[in-house]
């Protein structure tokens, strides 16, 4: 399917693989969110990797009000992709 210029939020990113490829595949604006904890390592991905991503912090049961700029000006998003979502949260070593 073609993705340039699709807008797209991945849920639980994680280390942000899939995200990224779809930013690789021209997706557009691609947002990745995560657990604060998992932030820095996602960032650290995306930088690493240049691509145009964003980033930022999506706690299960955020009410909209209070979602992240990035997220709520942005939706509806044309695909939302889940990762990663359901696992106990074990810190990256650094």
């Amino acid at each position: 399917a073609e993705l340039q210029a699709r807008s797209v939020l991945e849920l639980g990113s994680g280390c942000g693989a899939v995200g990224m490829y779809l930013a690789q595949r021209r997706a557009s604006p691609v947002v990745l969110t995560d657990v604060y904890r998992a932030l820095p390592l996602l960032k650290r991905n995306v930088q690493a990797n240049r691509l145009p991503c964003e980033v930022c912090a999506l706690p299960w049961g955020t009410p909209a009000a209070r979602l992240a700029p990035q997220i709520r000006d942005r939706a509806p998003f044309d695909l939302v992709v889940a990762s990663d979502c359901s696992y106990d949260f074990i810190a990256p070593e650094r």
